[in-house]
Parts: structure tokens; C-alpha cells; sequence
């Protein structure tokens, strides 16, 4: 038995590394026909700040098994018939925002275990995750399946103002969410992690509809990249991400705060830690009490 166990385990670790080898390919290859030098070797790109590209795969890889490791975790709730949007009204505090995190796509509720764990080791509180139907549908639809949501938490607990935080695909509806009811004011922010607010050339080779709708060709990028949200808008993507092609369609032009690292890969955006410093900070500056103006 533990023979067919490690077996399982090491092939899962190959395929994993096969297709991030392919994903880096791409991104790789988008990057460096930005500026051809000649004298710019692909050695010695590896080689560039002491093999940071090759500590950032090997760092990629070790999320992408944590994360895989928790469609386990989440898989078990639902084994009991468990709503993942499902909270308890009595556990948030009245007073302060909501704080939603809304994964990508075919991401879970289970994703967001340390980020929830370490805001709350910072004293945020009314912290929930809303799962919307991956796979099938459109933006729209998902948009909408949020508002429903919404809707009901303020329906048993009279609570309305939010923080959206979005990882990919998550952070487009979120954006579009505080687009489209930006009216009510109940949004006090947006970030995106690692969100193609301007699409990525990558998704040519998605395999479900809503992704390949994210091309940087599709028109609603132009919807996207030129709305100012009436609420602060946090922007925070990798210069080693392998989903978004190139990175830097994470990039908002209209954006309260672009914040460019190179500490992860578009999963590690899920549980890196300098990730959730620019996070934390942010949640602590659009939540201050503003001072009183004198008389």
C-alpha cells in the first residue's frame, strides 16, 4: 500500500513539473521577445539574482501541491452537505467591513485557509469566502451569483460594506462587482492577486469558455482597464507568473496602488507571505478612521 502511495505521489509530482515547465516556457518566451540582446542567454537568465528563476519554479511547485493537497480539505464539507458559503451571523462583529475572498477559477474556498488564518492572527475579523460555480457560466453570471450572496448576509446579519479580494479570475469579479453596483457604496475596496485586468495570451489554450473569454483581445478588458471604481482598487501581481502573459496585464492603470513583486508564482499569491504583508496594509489603510477635521 505504501509502495502504490509513493508511486502515486512521485507521478503526481512529475506531471506537476512537466506543466510548469511548459506554463514557464510561455512566459519565458513572451518576455524575452520584448527586447532581443543577442548577449541575453537564456543560461544566463537563470542565473540572474543568484538562480532566483529556478528558487521561484522549485517555490511554485511546493504551492501547487499545497494547494492540491486542500481540494482534499475542502472536498470533506461537502461530504456532509456543507454550504462553502455558509456562515454564522453571531460570529462577526458588527462595526467593521467584510472582508470576501473569491477564488479563481476552478480554485475553492479551502484556498484561502492561511490567508484567512494570518488576517485573523491580525485582528481582521468577518472574514468569509464565497464560492462561485466554476467551469461553466459567464462573468456576468458569476457577478451575479456574488450579489446574491451579498444580499443574503445582509438579509440575517444587516451588514452591507464589504472588501473584495480576489485571486485571478476572482479579482476580475470583484472589479466588476464594485463596477456595476458602485452605487449602493457598499465596496470600500478591490484587490486583485495576480487578477489579468487586461487579460493573458494564454488563455488561447484554456480548455472552458469563461477562461478563453479572457484574452487580452476580448473588448471588456477596455471596460475593465478604464473604469475608476469609486472605492480604492489594489492591484498585486509577480513578474513570475505563469498564467498571466505577459505579467504585467495584472497592471491597473487606474488602480489606487499597482504593487509589482517577484516572490511567487500565480499560486503562491494564495499563501505567500510578502503577499499578505501588502494585503494586510492595505485592509489597515482603507479601514483607519479617517481623523477629525477641526472646527
Amino acid at each position: 500500500m505504501t509502495a502504490y502511495v509513493a508511486t502515486a505521489a512521485a507521478g503526481l509530482v512529475f506531471v506537476i513539473t512537466a506543466i510548469q515547465i511548459v506554463l514557464y516556457a510561455f512566459r519565458w518566451y513572451e518576455i524575452s521577445n520584448r527586447a532581443y540582446d543577442p548577449a541575453n542567454s537564456w543560461i544566463k537568465a537563470l542565473r540572474h539574482k543568484k538562480f532566483k528563476p529556478v528558487r521561484m519554479f522549485a517555490r511554485e511547485l511546493f504551492y501547487l501541491v499545497v494547494y492540491i493537497f486542500l481540494y482534499i480539505v475542502d472536498f470533506i464539507p461537502r461530504v456532509f452537505a456543507r454550504s462553502a458559503n455558509r456562515f454564522e451571523p453571531g460570529s462577526l462583529v458588527k462595526g467593521k467591513p467584510l472582508v470576501i475572498l473569491i477564488h479563481g477559477l476552478f480554485g475553492r474556498p479551502a484556498h484561502f485557509a492561511l490567508l484567512r488564518r494570518r488576517l485573523a492572527s491580525r485582528q481582521i475579523p468577518n472574514v468569509l469566502t464565497f464560492q462561485y460555480k466554476t467551469g461553466s457560466g459567464s462573468l456576468e453570471q458569476c457577478v451575479s451569483q456574488l450579489r446574491d450572496f451579498l444580499l443574503g448576509v445582509h438579509a440575517k446579519t444587516g451588514m452591507s460594506d464589504v472588501i473584495l479580494i480576489g485571486h485571478s479570475l476572482g479579482g476580475i469579479i470583484a472589479h466588476e462587482y464594485a463596477r456595476e453596483y458602485k452605487k449602493t457604496g457598499e465596496v470600500r475596496g478591490v484587490a486583485g492577486l495576480g487578477a489579468p485586468f487586461r487579460g493573458s495570451r494564454l488563455s488561447a489554450l484554456a480548455m472552458t469558455g469563461i477562461a478563453r473569454k479572457l484574452h487580452p483581445t476580448n473588448p471588456m478588458f477596455g471596460r475593465i482597464i478604464s473604469a475608476r471604481l469609486d472605492c480604492s482598487l489594489l492591484s498585486v501581481f509577480s513578474r513570475y507568473d505563469q498564467l498571466v502573459t505577459p505579467y504585467t496585464n495584472s497592471e491597473h492603470p487606474m488602480a489606487d496602488a499597482n504593487v509589482e513583486l517577484d516572490v511567487c508564482g500565480h499560486t503562491g499569491f494564495l499563501f505567500n507571505r510578502t503577499v499578505f504583508k501588502s494585503i494586510h496594509e492595505w485592509i489597515i489603510s482603507i479601514t483607519r478612521p479617517k481623523p477629525k477635521q477641526a472646527p
